[in-house]
């Protein structure tokens, strides 16, 4: 996803601004690790990841990315009209 996010500290959600992709607290996300700082002695150390590459993301992106890789739609509107 390459989109810029917003945090609602208060929901516990990670929301982008255009595709309204949404992430909460606990969804399960496949990432690819960018950078890694180890912590001194008691504090924690940080990882940073990123999901802006193909096949990354919540399960329901990774769907979307490997339709749209095989040609196949995913535009609600054009479902509708092939059911019609």
């Amino acid at each position: 996803m390459d989109d810029y996010l917003k945090s609602d500290v208060a929901s516990g959600m990670i929301i982008a601004n255009q595709s309204g992709r949404t992430l909460k607290v606990g969804s399960m996300i496949r990432t690819r690790i960018t950078a890694v700082s180890l912590g001194k002695a008691a504090t924690m150390g940080k990882i940073g990841i990123t999901c802006r590459q193909p096949f990354l993301g919540t399960e329901e992106w990774i769907q979307e990315e490997i339709k749209k890789a095989n040609g196949e739609e995913t535009d609600v509107k054009e479902i509708a009209v092939e059911e019609k």
